[in-house]
């Protein structure tokens, strides 16, 4: 087989004679012929300089003549009378034009140089069909072409061209044979010679062909280099005008392909351990989309040109796709788009690789090592052109949130004359930015603020340091400003000084802040002082001795709580307003205050007739008070303690009330007691207490003294057994039981409670599973009491913040499952409305770990609330408070607020639990109202573990 290679010059006409000389060759050497014609330049050149790329004969241009005979090629002649002719050609017959199209090898370069056409822009092509093409589409004004090549052209063609001069170069293209072939085909060689009438070449032609390549190579560089110039000339125009790094991207390649006509470019930039396109442009035919690039050196996608680029950080030059070693992964899929050679550019911001820029040529050895100062160029110019996009990027983003901001900026020159203002200057002050600018300050100036005032201000400023003050400035239409400012003196490079003034609006920061002020001391709902108010009173009182004797009074509005749930809190509101009115009227020269939800205080001086205090407190509270519900009649208690300048301080005298009120109300509603010494003993008393039960805790600890006690609820419907609430209990060694009422409040405040909370819920968890062994159904519940206090009876105490933790959370889901799904966790009301939000937030992750966990309000209906709160919590059963249920068979009022809550749970989806049930008597009115559940003592008391297990064998036996 022999092959035989032919220049592409031709059109496809004109191939047809080369098929004509191929089965000549045939027919001399007697041997198959391989005759493939190239698609273009590009590939001739590409494939040339591969070393073992040797076809037996070649019709050659001259400077692949020249690259064959270095192969050892033997040149066999050429056609005789045969010259290698050039056309200038155009649409018009002008020699004024700005560009021209050649197709890049040497003759074209000879062709400029011998003409002086270098001068002009040249546009590169792969082929002479595509240089025709140019000329007409009207993208070039003139080219260059062969004339063998024109006079193949249609006629339709030809009539358009105009001729404008024709250039003999004294060259030719010339047949020549490989070294091997011409030893073993020598005399068929020479029939060959002689059939096609060959043309002998001299020594002298040869040498003159030498000197054409170094004149062609030589402005072939120069044009190149002169076109990447125009590149970086591009880039730099770049730098000035784009404003985003996605423009910047975008242009540059646009330009590189546009005006180099490179086939594509595109840029990438690292995600994760790989790089990913972030613009493109060309026709790239779906290679950079399917292309994997990495940054890694031991995966294969990192050996690529753009991975070693962006890890080495080096510009990475492919110069011929065919014999780069490194290309052989991707070379079959860039053959198929006809690229012979790429650049990958990588690219820093602040001083790191940013992203690389890969630029794709179907031209060989259009990027070589010799233009490597004008690629790092490149590479520099968008660096800077991204660093600088960076910080117009935040000096626009300052500049914008500057002029954007809520705060005060004002700058001026070293007199004060104002050099700039924002636009919040502006909106707030109400003039605009002409009226301020060029004007000094004192614009603003509001007269508030002396002379000696501005002189430290000046002073300070002068001396180098910033001042700060609350300005007291005013508008344009005369309104008072205050501006909380700090006027800085910066001194710049040139040595100018400049003050700038930052400040904050808090205008209505210092109204809000009076108005916080006056209700820091005062009740908003009645207008008394409060509390606070209440304390420093008494204390000055007490402190500056300005009364020989006083009184201090302590009211109580009984069960409030019933008022609000009965009447609404709005009611409740008013009876609270109309108390306060009241009292101010029966005690005009008392100190009044509201300290509490339903309690009121009074400061009594210069008392003569103590028994006149209780006439006063009946007159002003035993009567009927108006309200938009109707005259609603109260109950109350009141506490009197007198001062006699015994030395008592505001707590000691407060404390003494307090324990009094909590006697009077011991005794029932309506009581007003006078405070007795005796109540001391009762202080004594308590810390006593508190001390015996820092001990019992601390040995409960330390001896596992801790046990539950459980006590049973029933379903009414046929009183069987429906679960159990725990009761924590302290076991001594001696049997001793000590109830929660006589460690409660030490362990819930002290280091131990975690610890117990923890014990706690895994020993429930015990008992659930224990109980429901015995259980066929597996339906025994077990509760845990999560209030911060119980009334007599405390069961399991967590604090309302332990709830809000997260580690409650991740306790509850170590639990297995079947234990969740029969846990009840209870919370007393008042703990809930404490933080609605919290609470249902705390109450939807419980729900959202497991929704058969059930959540129960203990204590229901003892809250100051007005019950809209209940629609909003992922609650289950609300447990009835046993104040109300213990009086439903005496108290209409008890008896009603009973119904209200069943009916109210009822609507609402969910079960109700009666507390304190003690008589059969209680356990019928609840049946007739609908209740769900029973507890109490009428049915079991709170039981040791061995009695619950009795129970549940009875029941389910």
């Amino acid at each position: 087989m022999i092959t035989f290679r032919v220049c592409p010059h031709d059109t496809k006409e004109g191939l047809k004679k080369w098929f004509k000389i191929s089965d000549k060759i045939k027919q001399i050497f007697n041997q198959e012929v391989d005759f493939k014609p190239y698609k273009n330049f590009y590939e001739e050149e590409a494939l040339i300089l591969i070393d073992n790329f040797k076809p037996d004969i070649y019709y050659a241009s001259f400077d692949v003549a020249l690259i064959l005979l270095q192969k050892n090629y033997k040149l066999i002649g050429r056609f005789k009378g045969h010259y290698d002719k050039f056309l200038l050609v155009s649409l018009n017959n002008q020699k004024d034009f700005q560009n021209i199209a050649i197709v890049d090898k040497l003759s074209s370069y000879c062709v400029l140089n011998k003409t002086g056409l270098y001068t002009k822009e040249v546009i590169l092509y792969e082929s002479l069909d595509e240089v025709i093409n140019s000329l007409l589409n009207g993208k070039t004004d003139a080219g260059v072409i062969l004339k063998e090549y024109c006079d193949e052209l249609s006629q339709e063609i030809k009539d358009k061209l105009k001729i404008i001069e024709e250039i003999d170069l004294d060259i030719s293209h010339y047949f020549l044979v490989s070294e091997e072939f011409y030893e073993k085909s020598s005399f068929n060689i020479i029939t060959f010679i002689q059939e096609l009438d060959l043309q002998e070449i001299s020594q002298d032609k040869i040498d003159k062909l030498k000197e054409y390549h170094e004149l062609g190579k030589i402005a072939r560089d120069l044009i190149i280099q002169r076109i990447l110039v125009e590149s970086l000339k591009d880039v730099n125009q770049l730098i000035i005008s784009v404003e985003t790094e996605e423009e910047l991207f975008k242009r540059t390649c646009e330009s590189l392909v546009e005006k180099n006509h490179f086939k594509f470019a595109w840029v990438g930039k690292r995600e994760g351990d790989f790089i990913k396109p972030v613009c493109k442009y060309g026709e790239d035919d779906g290679y950079v989309d399917n292309l994997a690039v990495s940054v890694r050196e031991d995966l294969p996608e990192g050996r690529c040109p753009t991975g070693r680029a962006y890890r080495e950080n080096r510009i990475i030059i492919n110069e011929n796709t065919l014999t780069s070693e490194f290309m052989t992964p991707w070379k079959n899929e860039l053959l198929k788009r006809d690229i012979y050679s790429s650049l990958t550019i990588p690219v820093e911001k602040n001083g790191e690789v940013y992203c690389v820029i890969t630029i794709y040529s179907t031209k060989p050895f259009i990027f070589n090592k010799e233009f490597l100062p004008l690629f790092e160029e490149i590479r520099k110019d968008i660096s800077f052109a991204l660093n600088k996009i960076e910080k117009d990027k935040e000096n626009i983003l300052l500049r914008k949130a500057i002029d954007n901001s809520k705060m005060w900026l004002v700058t001026t020159d070293s007199d004060g004359t104002i050099e700039y203002v924002n636009q919040y200057v502006v909106d707030l002050t109400g003039y605009t930015k002409e009226e301020i600018i060029g004007k000094n300050p004192r614009i603003f100036k509001s007269e508030m603020q002396d002379a000696k005032f501005y002189k430290e201000l000046w002073d300070t400023i002068l001396s180098g340091k910033p001042f700060s003050a609350v300005f007291i400035n005013k508008t344009k239409d005369g309104r008072l400003i205050h501006i909380d400012q700090t006027i800085y003196p910066i001194k710049l490079k040139d040595g100018a000084l400049k003050f700038v003034s930052v400040g904050k609006d808090i205008t209505q920061e210092k109204m809000l802040s009076e108005e916080i002020e006056k209700y820091k001391y005062c009740d908003s709902l009645t207008g008394l002082p409060n509390f606070i108010s209440f304390k420093i009173q008494a204390s000055e009182m007490i402190k500056n001795k300005l009364y020989k004797k006083f009184g201090l009074i302590l009211i109580d509005i009984y069960n409030m709580s019933v008022i609000n749930a009965s009447y609404g809190l709005e009611t409740g509101n008013e009876i609270l307003k109309e108390v306060a009115k009241n009292l101010k009227k029966e005690f005009p020269d008392g100190y009044i205050a509201r300290i509490g939800n339903d309690e009121f205080a009074i400061l009594i001086p210069n008392i003569k007739n103590e028994s006149m205090l209780i006439y006063k407190i009946r007159d002003a509270l035993d009567r009927d008070l108006d309200t938009s519900k109707g005259k609603i009649h109260i109950s109350y208690n009141a506490s009197i303690v007198l001062y006699n300048e015994d030395g008592q301080t505001f707590e000691e005298l407060y404390n003494n009330a307090v324990l009094n009120l909590n006697t009077a109300k011991e005794e029932g509603e309506n009581v007003i007691k006078f405070y007795e010494p005796q109540l001391n003993k009762k202080l004594e008393e308590y810390l006593e207490e508190y001390l015996e039960a820092e001990k019992i805790i601390e040995k409960a600890f330390e001896k596992k003294l801790f046990k539950f006690y459980f006590q049973p609820y029933f379903k009414l419907e046929d009183f069987s057994l429906a679960g159990f609430e725990s009761l924590i209990r302290i076991v001594d060694e001696d049997g001793t039981v000590y109830p929660p009422i006589k460690f409660i409040d030490y362990l819930e405040n002290s280091k131990y409670i975690t610890k117990f909370e923890e014990w706690a819920l895994e020993e429930v968890s015990q008992k659930i599973k224990k109980f429901n062994s015995l259980n066929d159904k597996k339906d025994i519940t077990i509760s845990l009491n999560l209030s911060p206090k119980g009334l007599l009876e405390y069961s399991l105490n967590l604090t309302s913040d332990e709830l809000s933790d997260k580690s409650f959370i991740e306790r509850l889901k170590s639990l297995p499952v079947e234990v969740q799904n029969n846990l009840v966790i209870e919370i007393t009301e008042r703990n809930v409305i404490k933080d609605i939000e919290k609470s249902k937030k705390i109450f939807k992750d419980i729900k959202d770990l497991n929704k058969n966990i059930k959540i129960a309000i203990d204590d229901f209906g003892t809250g100051y609330s007005s019950l809209t709160y209940l629609r909003d919590l992922a609650i289950d059963i609300l447990k009835i408070d046993m104040s109300f249920v213990r009086n439903i068979a005496r108290s209409k009022q008890d008896l009603s607020l009973v119904k209200f809550i069943i009916g109210l749970a009822k609507d609402l989806g969910l079960k109700t639990i009666a507390e304190g049930v003690e008589t059969e008597e209680q356990v019928k009115l609840l049946s007739l109202l609908g209740a769900d559940y029973l507890q109490g003592f009428y049915f079991a008391k709170p039981m040791p573990e061995e009695e619950a297990i009795k129970l549940i064998m009875e029941k389910y036996s």
